[in-house]
């Protein structure tokens, strides 16, 4: 039969494990959104470049 502590320190284990399963899904969270919004400024810019592009030649 558990005591009272073993019960106790169980229970904060599991705290500890949630706490942490939350912070790596945060991280992975983090990472994804990252990676989307460097490659959305990668589509910008290159929208840019070819629009000035192209007045350039439209101008010359």
């Amino acid at each position: 039969m558990k005591t009272s502590s073993e019960g106790v320190e169980q229970q904060a284990g599991n705290e500890a494990f949630q706490l942490e399963d939350m912070r790596v899904r945060s991280e992975q969270f983090l990472i994804v959104w990252r990676a989307i919004f460097d490659y959305a400024q990668i589509a910008i810019r290159t929208i840019i470049l070819a629009n000035g592009a192209g007045a350039a030649a439209i101008l010359t």
